[in-house]
């Protein structure tokens, strides 16, 4: 999966090259950009609902998008004059500092070893195991599948693969009150109700 970098500069002039070196380089495969060459739109889009995975641009943008509090993600300030002799491991507090004019290359690459930041924290749960979550509710209308699609999204917005499904029009009484044929556990347990109700459904309306 490509990683979703947010470009932020103010010259266009540095966005194009890089933009087409990408397009045009094995990284296109790797990284997919969104550049900003204005600050209103960055900020407009860092509002919105969808998460990069790293932020880079310059001072100004940076900052700006620092005050408003939404900084979860890896970012990094370009450094124009591309001294980070002060800060010998290219950090800043909470961020990163990548020389702004250098090999592109060695560009994208600081860019990509910026994504590792959060795909290290992503690391600490397992891969091969599944993280179910269940929105349950007594009541109807009470927003379980707003709440839960909000979740699918934001949950898809971090990387993650994610399976949604609803089963608030399933009768699900039936679990409880009768027993399929043999003894199926499970998921096939599940399977022959639904395939029963539907079964039932489609019966009733040839009747009508």
């Amino acid at each position: 999966m490509a990683a979703r970098i947010v470009l932020a500069v103010r010259e266009s002039q540095y966005i194009e090259p890089l933009l087409h070196y990408i397009h045009h380089s094995e990284y296109g495969g790797m990284l997919r950009v969104s550049a900003f060459s204005m600050l209103d739109a960055f900020m407009e889009f860092m509002q919105g609902e969808e998460v990069p995975d790293a932020v880079v641009g310059d001072p100004s943008f940076i900052e700006a998008w620092l005050v408003e509090g939404r900084n979860s993600v890896p970012w990094a300030v370009l450094s124009d004059d591309g001294d980070i002799r002060g800060n010998p491991s290219g950090s800043l507090a909470g961020g990163q500092m990548i020389i702004k004019y250098q090999a592109l290359p060695s560009l994208l690459e600081s860019i990509l070893q910026l994504c590792d930041l959060k795909r290290s924290r992503m690391a600490s749960v397992p891969k091969e195991e599944t993280l179910l979550l269940g929105v349950v509710s007594a009541s109807g209308s009470s927003g379980k599948t707003t709440l839960a699609l909000n979740m699918a999204k934001q949950l898809g917005g971090l990387g993650l693969s994610v399976f949604y499904l609803n089963l608030e029009s399933v009768d699900s009484s039936g679990l409880f009150l009768r027993l399929p044929d043999g003894s199926a556990p499970g998921l096939e347990r599940l399977l022959y109700e639904l395939k029963a109700s539907a079964g039932e459904g489609a019966k009733r309306k040839q009747e009508r």
